[in-house]
């Protein structure tokens, strides 16, 4: 520390990170600090109020901890530079105000598929006030669980109650991960997790039928994907990213293969809602129409940029 105040190395820690991502600065250093030494994610006030009262800092970090934490962000520094995503560096990435682990096993959340939440929350309350009773629900492809998990808590907090929640993964390290993140934020609700190939595990463990399905499943091409900045090829998994053929692969598949999977003791439509990417929204709702889905309703990210479609199946309708 070189006989500097107490506060002058978050001002440092803010210079280092400027060079790596200077638009997010603030930001990441209250993070690094947040989740290193309080073991919470800091607002950004708090961290400005430490950050501005060197004296302060120094009464909740005395000198020896900071030393470790000057260590731990020397070598989160050297893993940055090397291209690492912080979320993997800090090992979590808040996704709805909620901190989930993450590994390079899954794609790290983005705010676009807090787009497909919201969507499920507003149909989760569609169907519970037509049908007026405890939902089942299926999520395929489901990463780091942070789209069930949300959902499912955010039905809790609805007292929209649940029967079942399903989530698969084809990869066992993301089921895995998944799991952790289900005991640290949701432990009590009913969420099974299924390792396999989209609805193969289903199968295999007779789940039965579900009231609506989500799916957020690779949509990049290949050609897309040589294009996607290094830290995305570098660390985020090829397999979460890309279906190798031409983005709609996993669109085709579960278009066609959840049909069955409707509520069999009622009428009611089977409801699908699924993220996408930016210009393959035609394409996804003609896969739809040619299986017998019915769209009805479409929603653009935050930059609006088409982001979801829904479908809904009725089993007359083939």
């Amino acid at each position: 520390m070189g006989g500097r105040t107490s506060g002058n190395w978050l001002l440092d820690w803010e210079k280092a990170i400027k060079l790596y991502d200077p638009d997010n600065v603030v930001y990441i250093a209250s993070r690094c600090l947040g989740l290193w030494q309080f073991g919470h994610e800091l607002s950004l006030t708090e961290y400005v109020n430490l950050r501005s009262r060197p004296e302060r800092l120094a009464e909740l970090i005395p000198a020896a901890a900071a030393a470790k934490l000057q260590k731990k962000f020397q070598a989160a520094l050297r893993r940055r530079d090397e291209g690492e995503p912080w979320a993997y560096i800090w090992g979590q990435i808040n996704f709805l105000g909620r901190e989930f682990f993450t590994d390079t096993s899954v794609l790290i959340p983005r705010s676009d598929t807090e787009i497909l939440w919201e969507a499920a929350v507003a149909g989760a309350k569609k169907i519970f006030q037509q049908r007026g009773r405890a939902l089942r629900i299926l999520e395929l492809c489901t990463g780091s669980g942070c789209l069930i998990i949300s959902l499912l808590n955010e039905l809790a907090a609805l007292h929209i109650p649940v029967e079942l929640a399903a989530a698969t993964d084809i990869s066992a390290a993301s089921i895995r991960l998944v799991e952790r993140n289900r005991q640290h934020l949701c432990p009590d609700l009913p969420l099974v997790l299924l390792t396999g190939d989209l609805l193969e595990p289903v199968d295999a463990a007779g789940l039965g039928d579900f009231d609506f399905c989500l799916a957020n499943p690779p949509y990049v091409t290949p050609t897309e994907y040589l294009a996607l900045p290094d830290e995305v090829r570098n660390y985020e998994p090829r397999l979460a990213l890309t279906d190798e053929i031409d983005g709609l692969a996993f669109y085709r598949r579960i278009l066609h293969d959840v049909k069955p999977y409707g509520r069999n003791s009622e009428a009611a439509a089977l409801y699908l809602w699924v993220e996408h990417g930016m210009t393959q929204r035609d394409a996804i709702t003609g896969i739809a129409e040619a299986e017998g889905w019915l769209p009805i309703e479409y929603r653009d990210d935050y930059a609006g940029l088409p982001r979801v479609c829904g479908f809904c199946y009725e089993r007359n309708a083939e």
